[in-house]
């Protein structure tokens, strides 16, 4: 005898069959659409369920229309009356899969959709209930360079290059490629960018800094200018996604003033890097020291920001020791520390902080 629940489905009417089911779809990350938040739903049992399903999903844009549709492929779901069963990409076989060119990211589960507003539509066949949500779609926004400063004179043989992710962050694996060039007499930093073959160049980074290799050609002045340009852009696979605006700097061969170190909660950290810490440290204490070959420390003042977002300062003040207050968890920041020496003299430095929840 067939159980009770299937019974049912044949002989029930189909308005009364489509509310068997609540099917929640979940939320997708902040401007992001991409095939796994579309096959990422909760089916909720309004009464025993045993019988053959499978999932129809459809995007629609607001002035393309239909921009994507597929279905799942046949599988079981026995549930009990208020019984929940999440279902994820990895558990279904997608098949029939249309799309209207130029949204191959949602066959090919890589790469970003075009910006604009989306209504997504998730069926559970046959006809036992369905979910529909909207989200805004927003491309990511390009990397952002943090230090050397824009202008910045280093005193460091082997400086360490820092820059913004994307954000929103797009769907898969993102690398980044640094392209240092010479910045001729006469030029703009982007002409120089554009122009002149790099005295510099890596590709494939798969994080937001990296150190000036000692292996690599060294950064003493250059003859025919005095300075350089450097530029980061952001790739997936081959594709670009965006480029990083242009920032000089020069390098120095007799610096005077240096930020020495700095100290997160009594530890040292690096200079460049990223320190994680969880929320237990929360305020976070800092403290920074520098030092002057040629006169005196007039003074310290330093700057905290937003790592995604240099430009939204959390805090600044004036002296070497600093609290970082509890704006919520997790949050990434970055952390400038400048030293003032006599004669106008400064130097900046700049490291990251990751704070997790426990």
């Amino acid at each position: 005898m067939k159980p009770i629940a299937v019974i049912l489905l044949a002989v029930l009417p189909a308005a009364v069959v489509a509310g068997l089911v609540e099917v929640r779809l979940h939320v997708p990350p902040p401007g992001r659409l991409a095939l796994e938040q579309l096959w990422w739903v909760d089916l909720t049992a309004k009464v025993d369920i045993d019988t053959t399903v499978w999932l129809e999903g459809y995007v629609n844009e607001a002035r393309e229309g239909q921009v994507f549709s597929a279905k799942s492929n046949e599988f079981r779901l026995i549930l009990r009356t208020g019984e929940k069963k999440t279902v994820r990409l990895k558990d279904i076989k997608v098949r029939d899969q249309k799309y209207k060119r130029g949204y191959e990211a949602f066959y090919i589960r890589s790469g970003t959709i075009p910006e604009g507003d989306y209504a997504y539509h998730v069926k559970l066949m046959p006809d036992l209930g369905e979910g529909k949500r909207d989200v805004r779609v927003t491309l990511p926004g390009p990397p952002r360079l943090v230090l050397p400063l824009d202008g910045d004179t280093l005193a460091e043989r082997f400086p360490s290059f820092i820059w913004t992710r994307l954000v929103p962050a797009p769907q898969g694996q993102v690398s980044y490629r640094l392209r240092l060039v010479e910045l001729l007499e006469g030029q703009t930093k982007e002409e120089a960018i554009a122009a002149n073959t790099p005295w510099f160049e890596q590709k494939g980074i798969g994080r937001t800094n990296l150190r000036y290799p000692v292996s690599a050609r060294s950064l003493g002045t250059p003859k025919k200018g005095g300075g350089f340009a450097w530029q980061v852009e952001a790739y997936q696979g081959n594709a670009l996604l965006g480029k990083s605006s242009v920032y000089e700097f020069w390098p120095s061969v007799k610096p005077t003033c240096h930020v020495d170190s700095a100290h997160v909660e009594g530890e040292p950290v690096e200079f460049g890097t990223f320190t994680d810490l969880d929320a237990a440290a929360v305020p976070v204490n800092v403290r920074f020291w520098g030092s002057s070959d040629e006169g005196t420390v007039t003074h310290y003042h330093w700057r905290v920001t937003e790592a995604e977002e240099p430009d939204v300062v959390v805090g600044l003040g004036v002296g070497d020791e600093f609290d970082i207050p509890d704006l919520g968890v997790p949050r990434s920041y970055l952390v400038y520390v400048t030293v003032h020496c006599s004669g106008g003299k400064t130097r900046t430095a700049a490291f990251g902080l990751n704070i997790e929840a426990d």
